[in-house]
């Protein structure tokens, strides 16, 4: 009995099963990767990763309208009135009904129908071309081979899908059902790492792989759909009229979302600059192994911050109802285990990652010493600045607009510059002292501004509360339950 409760509270908690979700992309990577790396080519490894590349840059369509909508839909499930358009709104009282808005959800999701549609067109329009433009370089290398090609488009169509999905996903966060999404998630992750390595082992190539992330992305839709159609009949949310348009919703919403997405575009050129410069070069090798580093840390990333990415929602919702003491407290435990986390991975790659290759005999590598250290510094301070960001936007207000697309201008054009001289250190330098500049201090600075949390207290918050927090859950959890008969 004890077992099937234990196992209840795990398949319900948030935190779990983000972990369950992040960690089954981090065995795909373990598992997986070995196989791509072992079975493909070189110049095939460098048109694989970049596609995933490219994903990133067709999901910019979104514009964050996903994670605005994630924090609406919040907002009306706690209860309020009218969601903040800026800083000095959210300082007021909010009106709380005490009770979820379910008028302000219904009219949310018609909007948000909407203006998915726009997305989709402006999809559709930009990005296969620019796509084709930067995978214009590596498919010259490979000799324009049409199965290539052939996987660009598969690419191109799962991601459309994936930014319908995108809404769905975020209709799940808002509404709380986090241990849900991941849960699935979770599922849908081992049926890919089973899928994968029966595709590697056909010697599919890289269309087989495009083929099963786009019929992946599909279901992943429609799943989702169905969801969250189900959530809103059973919580008696009536949409009488999908292509209704609420514009006091739209405004709210395009507030900070304008400024959200271009910022999530300068971000994008910021993080994933130094991809796309790389992309161009004509060092197969080199794109092949820088790619390969940025994959498997960006794992070890995603899987440091499921802590905290777990518990977003149920920040938002305490950040609502202004109970700044228990979003201190919750911000604390989840960003101390994620930065924790994320040093043991680095650490553990940089020491083990290149030795374990030239166990397994595998040709490509890791970046090699200090540019290793550089990259790996540049992730982490990347991530704590977009968490803080993200529990500042709460807000509704978008602060970072100029400085991530200066940030992001600046790594493209400093970057293509300093690559022939200096190289892949030069590159990731430039990466890092851009970041430095403004991104890796200037969110943090206004998330604790926002609680009144000065930086000495944070630091001692974090290290010491978040420890002790963690030092004690282990130790209770480690004692014999009551029901169990000590010998």
């Amino acid at each position: 009995m004890n077992i099937r409760i234990g196992l209840n509270k795990a398949l319900n908690s948030p935190t779990i099963m983000t972990w369950a979700s992040h960690l089954t992309i981090f065995a795909h990577g373990l598992l997986v990767t070995p196989l791509i790396i072992i079975i493909f080519s070189k110049d095939q490894i460098a048109v694989w990763y970049l596609l995933q590349t490219l994903v990133g840059l067709g999901l910019l369509a979104d514009a964050g309208f996903g994670f605005t909508l994630s924090r609406a839909v919040a907002f009306f499930v706690a209860g309020v009135e009218k969601l903040p358009a800026n800083r000095e709104e959210y300082k007021e009282k909010l009106e709380n009904r005490g009770q979820m808005n379910l008028e302000k959800l219904a009219s949310l999701f018609s909007t948000s129908y909407r203006i998915y549609l726009i997305l989709s067109i402006i999809f559709i329009i930009f990005f296969a071309p620019i796509g084709m433009a930067v995978m214009w370089n590596v498919m010259s290398l490979n000799d324009h081979n049409p199965y290539l090609w052939a996987a660009y488009g598969f690419t191109v169509a799962s991601t459309f899908v994936q930014l319908q999905t995108i809404k769905w996903g975020s209709y799940m966060s808002g509404t709380k059902r986090v241990a849900e999404l991941k849960r699935f998630g979770t599922v849908m992750g081992v049926v890919r790492i089973i899928g994968f390595a029966l595709l590697l082992f056909l010697k599919a190539g890289v269309l087989g792989l495009s083929v099963y992330l786009f019929l992946e992305t599909l279901y992943r839709n429609i799943y989702l759909r169905i969801r969250v159609i189900n959530w809103f009949k059973a919580n008696k949310v009536k949409v009488k009229n999908r292509l209704y348009f609420d514009k006091g919703i739209f405004n709210s919403l395009w507030t900070a979302t304008w400024r959200l997405g271009l910022t999530t575009w300068g971000n994008y050129f910021t993080v994933y600059g130094t991809s796309l410069i790389i992309s161009q070069v004509s060092n197969t090798a080199l794109m092949a192994n820088f790619l390969f580093t940025q994959k498997i840390l960006t794992f070890v990333q995603r899987i440091s911050e499921s802590p905290f990415s777990a518990n977003v929602p149920g920040i938002y919702m305490l950040i609502a109802k202004k109970q700044i003491s228990d979003v201190k407290r919750e911000i604390s435990k989840q960003l101390f285990l994620s930065v924790i986390l994320m040093i043991g991975g680095f650490s553990f790659i940089g020491l083990f990652g290149n030795p374990i290759l030239s166990y397994f005999d595998v040709d490509i590598r890791f970046v090699p010493g200090l540019i290793y250290f550089v990259f790996a510094l540049t992730i982490f301070l990347d991530s704590h600045s977009t968490m803080q960001g993200t529990v500042y936007i709460s807000t509704n207000h978008v602060p970072f607009l100029i400085p991530s697309l200066v940030s992001g201008s600046i790594m493209i054009l400093v970057g293509f510059l300093v690559l022939p001289y200096y190289g892949l250190f030069g590159l990731v330098l430039v990466k890092l002292l851009v970041g430095l500049g403004v991104n890796n201090w200037y969110s943090t600075y206004l998330s604790l501004r926002l609680l009144n949390w000065n930086l000495l207290d944070y630091l001692k918050d974090i290290s010491y509360n978040g420890f002790e927090y963690w030092r004690k859950r282990m130790m209770r959890n480690l004692r014999p339950s009551s029901g169990v008969i000590k010998q």
